[in-house]
């Protein structure tokens, strides 16, 4: 079990924790909208798209420290 333990409960608390910072910036700031690659992303596709950046950053980063 403490073998798996970064996937059965890292991978869950990235996905609420990129939802904590996506919620947060949508409270504070309004909608969110944002320019990546030459591509602009507003309304609820930029709330996906980042919040897709924020859990694979947080993915990546228990995969690099594990």
């Amino acid at each position: 079990m403490t073998d798996k333990f970064h996937v059965i409960f890292g991978l869950p608390a990235a996905a609420l924790f990129s939802l904590l910072v996506v919620s947060t910036l949508r409270q504070t700031v309004g909608p969110l909208e944002f320019k990546a690659f030459g591509i602009e992303f507003k309304g609820a596709s930029g709330q996906v798209v980042l919040w897709l950046m924020c859990f694979l950053a947080i993915v990546l980063a228990i995969k690099t420290l594990w």
